[in-house]
């Protein structure tokens, strides 16, 4: 690739983005991905200064650590593909040898070995382990995002999340929107702005994958993503969060097969990153999370969020699943908040500690008959559904509930209003042909 007398940045800039599959001979993986770098950064010193001249010194100086891992001949390589030379060539020049393929081989550990291996390291003790998944599920309106977002603030800033402790040092974390980016935006704004960060900037990225789009299990994508995310951190990644599986994957969420897929590329990045996964995935319409059970086998960790109340919201966590560890639990409280523009929305604040026992009986029940009671002459199942977030399984158990405790009627049919004297009565009337 040769340097045009007059070049356009733009189009230089385009053609870093496009670099990040290596092409490399040779057999050093290590040293094949540290020669995309190089070459990357080439192509944008180009865009920012026109020329290549002071590029190798600009390396050691701003990215130390890339010159450092890279060996003589890989930097020589890639100084003169930027120059146009063939890959192949400048591996001449510099004498790479090609060597045949060996497999890898395999490791056995005896016993005290083994024993004396790191068992898991959390980024937050019994929620998030360092390169395993954890499931966050829920039904639609139960928090899912604004908890991401505060568990990665608090993993972005090292320091304990809701009472859980949290590795103290503190480390990149991305959040990859591919639902409503502008959504993630306002609860960040709302995050920082309760607890006094509003301009103070910390280690949380953001990544909208509504403009550039990324699937989980697309192998090429997902090489672009390692790439992309090792030149911007090139000491690791805490945290990933996904938000959500389902706009994240290609493939199909029920099938076995297509989620194996997603939970090999997911390891492998995690593999390369050394990220925690947090993974927002959507209830179905029994209140169970959706898709195949190969999700839940792969998951280091599957938490339940679920929402309480309508006119003051609370949210609590209880563990479905947990490899390892114990997690008791949490209740917050959804506090609103006034963004910059005027907007109200909303931040989590910790409260009491709720059980699983506690939080399960009635919690639709009592969602159900709050909406009811604020309409006396009737609403439809349909709106009741709408409003409340929950399946039609659900409403018929808080439906019978509600209707043994003698406090709903159904005035006609597919409508319910709270029960009060004179409905009773009308009703009753009507019955008889009054």
């Amino acid at each position: 690739m040769s340097i045009p007398q007059n070049p356009d940045r733009d189009y230089w800039m385009e053609e870093a983005k496009k670099l990040t599959k290596v092409v490399y001979l040779n057999d050093d993986v290590a040293q094949n991905r540290l020669s995309v770098k190089i070459r990357q950064l080439g192509l944008l010193y180009i865009a920012g200064t026109g020329s290549l001249e002071g590029f190798p010194s600009a390396l050691a100086t701003n990215h130390p650590e890339i010159y450092e891992r890279s060996t003589e001949e890989t930097r020589q390589a890639a100084y003169m593909t930027l120059q146009g030379v063939s890959m192949e060539e400048a591996q001449e020049r510099v004498g790479f040898k090609m060597r045949e393929d060996q497999p890898q081989g395999y490791t056995f550990l005896n016993d005290v070995e083994a024993m004396n291996r790191p068992r898991v390291k959390w980024v937050v003790r019994n929620f998030l382990a360092a390169k395993e998944m954890t499931l966050l599920v829920g039904d639609p309106g139960s928090f899912k995002t604004q908890i991401g977002v505060d568990a990665g603030f608090g993993v972005a800033q090292g320091i304990n999340w809701k009472g859980l402790e949290c590795d103290e040092e503190p480390g990149p974390v991305i959040y990859i929107s591919a639902e409503s980016p502008g959504d993630v935006i306002d609860r960040m704004e709302a995050y920082k702005k309760a607890h006094g960060l509003f301009n103070t900037p910390t280690q949380f990225h953001l990544m909208d994958a509504t403009e550039t789009p990324l699937y989980l299990d697309e192998p090429e994508m997902v090489d672009r993503f390692i790439d992309s995310a090792k030149m911007a951190f090139p000491g690791g990644v805490k945290l990933i969060v996904v938000d959500t599986l389902a706009e994240l994957m290609q493939g199909d969420e029920n099938s076995k097969q297509d989620t194996q897929v997603f939970a090999d590329q997911r390891k492998r990045i995690s593999n390369e990153l050394g990220a925690a996964f947090l993974v927002l995935h959507h209830n179905n319409k029994d209140g169970k999370y959706r898709g195949s059970s190969n999700l839940k086998a792969h998951a280091f960790a599957l938490i339940e969020a679920k929402k309480h109340g309508l006119d003051n919201p609370s949210v609590s966590l209880h563990q479905d699943k947990l490899r390892r560890g114990r997690f008791d639990g949490l209740f917050m409280r959804v506090k609103p908040i006034t963004l910059e523009s005027g907007e109200e929305c909303f931040y989590l604040e910790l409260g009491e500690k709720i059980t699983k026992e506690q939080a399960k009986p009635n919690n639709a029940t009592e969602q159900f008959f709050a909406v009811i009671e604020k309409h006396p002459e009737g609403i439809t199942v349909k709106d009741l559904l709408e409003q409340c977030n929950y399946s039609r399984e659900t409403w018929k158990k808080a439906c019978k509930e509600l209707k043994e405790a003698g406090i709903i009627h159904s005035p006609k049919r597919g409508v319910w209003a709270p029960v009060v004297e004179d409905a009773i009565e009308q009703s009753e009337q009507s019955e008889l042909g009054l």
